[in-house]
């Protein structure tokens, strides 16, 4: 986990410098941009402090974690097929964000706008996954 907060924080950061250069460029950009890493960060530390667990101890319960056990559980694929077809699926997902921060790059209210609808998206999957995953046997 701290290798992928690291990195996601390092990518963060040079996002929000390359933003506060361009003039034309809202600063919502950088936040649809990194909504993806930035949330599931936010989230997990809130969800082990929650759990009365710390939030520095790795676990298991993101949401890449879900849908890759729901692909290899359910599904019943292997983990060669699995992780990719995880990994395709999030990729998707920020795929999308990308584009939506590139055609509403001018529209802060849009790039707010989008994040929240980000975020439902992410609780949704992450509810629906995980009763997914409790309630197969």
């Amino acid at each position: 986990d701290s290798g992928a907060y690291i990195g996601g924080g390092v990518c963060a950061m040079f996002v929000i410098m390359l933003v506060a250069r361009v003039d034309t460029v809202s600063p919502f950009v950088a936040l649809m941009l990194i909504a993806y890493p930035f949330y599931e960060a936010v989230r997990t530390f809130f969800r082990r402090i929650i759990a009365r667990g710390s939030p520095l101890q790795a676990d298991n319960k993101h949401l890449h974690h879900l849908i890759y056990n729901i692909i290899k559980k359910r599904l019943r694929y292997s983990d060669e097929v699995a992780n990719p077809l995880a990994s395709m699926i999030l990729c998707t997902l920020i795929f999308l964000c990308c584009v939506y921060s590139v055609i509403f790059s001018g529209s802060s209210i849009s790039l707010m706008v989008g994040v929240l609808v980000f975020v439902g998206i992410y609780e949704i999957a992450y509810r629906k996954y995980s009763y997914i995953l409790l309630n197969s046997n």
